[in-house]
């Protein structure tokens, strides 16, 4: 799905229904991924604050999407594999 309009910097939505983790709460947690600037504060109109951030879409990040998540990528399409190599946690 592509967004248009009122926020075109959110590129991908992708809900996974076949992740690893089984989540015991009827509670979606929502994830972004590659956030870095204002399309961060359009996602967060859009989508509320997230429950994570992931720097990257790497396989540290799929793992911990459970199957009932939503996961919003700031770019790419929603099928991307993910990186090989793992993204570092926050810099400060």
């Amino acid at each position: 799905m592509t967004f248009s309009g009122a926020y075109p910097q959110i590129e991908r939505l992708k809900t996974f229904d076949h992740a690893p983790i089984k989540s015991k709460s009827a509670r979606r947690a929502v994830h972004f991924v590659g956030f870095r600037g204002d399309e961060y504060l359009s996602a967060c109109r859009v989508w509320g604050e997230p429950d994570f951030i992931h720097r990257g879409w790497d396989k540290r990040a799929q793992r911990e999407i459970a199957d009932i998540d939503t996961v919003v990528f700031a770019s790419g399409p929603h099928d991307q594999a993910p990186r090989d190599r793992s993204y570092d946690d926050i810099r400060e």
